[in-house]
């Protein structure tokens, strides 16, 4: 295998910080301009591997939107200036084949573009280090009647926390955007005399929840009561085809004119059921809290209008939570599932046992021309297990299309004889050396990160610049469930060629990672934050929406895989 670079320009200003100690009474207003520069979408041309600018929309789009349309064109192309595509941008259900969609599913590995780490730095300066103090922090005592004062200094703790340990505080809008929502707050707890702890955690998250859209981040519960963004999806499942007029209704043969409210090339998916069949569908993500059915109004070319109501898509669990990996066969093809990223934090573990079993398969996987990975009702773990099974499986360090951004500027001083929380972790100064991490070798090439300031780190360029070539065919399997570090697992086969990922989208949890447990002093509240910010290129993640998978599959996605394998012959 080899691997091939793209090029581009980054721009990079170093900002340097400094290690202060901190009250935690003290909460002093900083400006903040939230400067952001974006980096164009760039069309890649197989005949021409230098990238461009600009991008086409729906009646002049690339070889690589008829795919999927996940990362999405909306700058029009004079027509002479379009890529040549490999495919006709028209064809029938019978004319799509395996190798089409290789092809296709190939340009969206090459058009993938990295993030722009431009923004980044502006937050650098506004950052202040600080050393907080475990002994408050670690109290995980509940108390359920809170005095204002007591309310209202936890609700100052929780502040400093946020911006000195949650990674995610700047991309949310930073001071100009919290400060003010905790002076509300503050001015709302001075209202009442006493506080019981339910009551604080509801005004915590009505306010912080309006601003926080983060799936890792967690007040009042280790699972549950998160801020995400949860979504529902709904389908509407009936068969439909695409030419040069747009999407026909195959059963009427009637093309759309227009749905309200959309674009119907955002809208349509190339969709697949369990019989191997191909056709297009509209799939729709609104957010859960928008209710369980959504309505469509549709134009048909001939005039005629329909109110389509939905029902969102029952999505059922694979595998039950916490079931074992394995490496199975069915008509000759090795399908390997993979239910779980292991467990870095014991290696004795049940979870770190059954890491290193999978990593066993990937060596036995190396020499079979065709393989299926299924990544279904994955829920996460440490991603140091998929970087380490892609590396046994192609002999290469394989990317995520993200940046890893690790604040560790700030610290907390554990005394003597304090008792760290149940689920502290190394999420801080300590990473304890597991025998499934990265090789070392590996590690200090690819996959460490370099100093932007003081205890500051981001992922080297080097690490993210690569497109991995490969010859064995790998499908992939993902769908709702496959969430958090499974989903990067996801988001690293968009960087390997001849792969194929099908199902419906992931998750949606990846926007920060390395997860520190601490308790707010007096109500003994725990508040759960990530200390890395996964920077993702703008425009492709969406918290609560996921990773979009090449072909969306209606039914089984494991028994549309080998009808499609079986169907072209393999």
């Amino acid at each position: 295998m080899r691997v091939v670079r793209k090029t581009y320009l980054l721009i990079i200003v170093i900002a340097l910080v400094a290690c202060t100690a901190y009250d935690l009474e003290d909460i002093d207003p900083m400006s903040h301009e939230n400067a952001v520069s974006y980096a164009a979408f760039p069309v890649y041309d197989e005949a021409n591997t230098e990238q461009t600018s600009e991008h086409n929309n729906a009646d002049s789009y690339c070889a690589y939107c008829q795919a999927d349309e996940f990362y999405q064109c909306d700058t029009l192309l004079p027509e002479e200036s379009l890529p040549d595509s490999p495919l006709p941008i028209i064809f029938g259900p019978d004319e799509l084949t395996l190798e089409n969609l290789l092809i296709l599913a190939n340009q969206r590995r090459q058009i993938v573009y990295k993030p722009n780490m431009e923004r980044i730095y502006n937050w650098l300066e506004e950052r202040e280090p600080i050393t907080l103090d475990g002994a408050v922090l670690f109290n995980d005592k509940r108390n359920n009647s809170l005095s204002a004062d007591e309310a209202a200094y936890d609700i100052k703790v929780l502040f400093t926390l946020l911006r000195h340990i949650y990674a995610a505080y700047h991309h949310f809008g930073g001071d100009e955007v919290f400060l003010p929502i905790m002076d509300e707050m503050l001015e709302e707890i001075r209202e009442r005399e006493r506080w019981s702890d339910t009551r604080l955690f509801e005004l915590i998250q009505s306010r912080l929840g309006a601003v926080i859209v983060d799936s890792h981040f967690v007040i009042n519960a280790y699972s549950g009561s998160t801020f995400g963004n949860p979504q529902h999806s709904f389908i509407w499942d009936t068969p439909f085809d695409r030419s040069d007029r747009g999407f026909k209704e195959r059963e009427t043969g009637l093309y759309i004119s227009n749905i309200e409210g959309y674009d119907m090339y955002e809208l349509f998916r190339l969709t697949m059921n369990e019989a191997g069949e191909f056709y297009y569908a509209p799939v729709i993500f609104r957010p859960a809290a928008e209710g369980i059915t959504h309505s469509l109004n549709i134009t048909y070319e001939n005039g005629e209008q329909i109110t389509l109501n939905l029902t969102r898509t029952i999505h059922e669990r694979t595998h039950a939570r916490g079931a074992d990996s394995s490496l199975s066969f069915q008509n000759g093809i090795p399908i390997v599932s993979i239910r779980r990223m292991g467990d870095s934090f014991n290696p004795y573990s049940h979870g770190h046992q059954e890491a290193l079993r999978i990593l066993s398969y990937a060596e036995q996987l190396r020499e079979e021309p065709v393989i299926i990975v299924d990544i279904r009702s994955n829920g996460g773990g440490a991603s140091a297990l998929s970087y380490t099974w892609l590396h046994r499986l192609t002999g290469e360090v394989v990317p995520a299309n993200f940046n890893w951004l690790s604040f560790f500027d700030s610290h907390i001083d554990i005394p003597a004889g304090v008792q760290r929380p149940a689920r502290w972790y190394s999420g801080f100064r300590e990473r304890a050396g597991f025998d499934f991490e990265y090789p070392p070798e590996l590690f200090g090439k690819y996959l460490h990160r370099v100093p932007i300031g003081e205890d500051i780190f981001f992922t080297p360029e080097e690490a993210w610049d690569r497109i991995i070539s490969n010859d064995q065919l790998i499908i992939v399997l993902i769908d709702r469930f496959s969430v958090s570090a499974g989903e990067t697992f996801a988001d690293q086969f968009t960087n390997i060629e001849n792969t194929l990922i099908i199902g419906q989208n992931t998750f949606g949890m990846l926007l920060t990672s390395s997860n520190v447990p601490l308790y707010l002093p007096n109500s003994g509240m725990p508040v759960i934050m990530g200390r890395h910010l996964l920077v993702h290129p703008e425009g492709t993640w969406e918290e609560g929406i996921g990773i979009a998978p090449d072909v969306w599959v209606v039914g089984d996605a494991l028994q549309a895989a080998l009808s499609l394998l079986i169907v072209n012959k393999h």
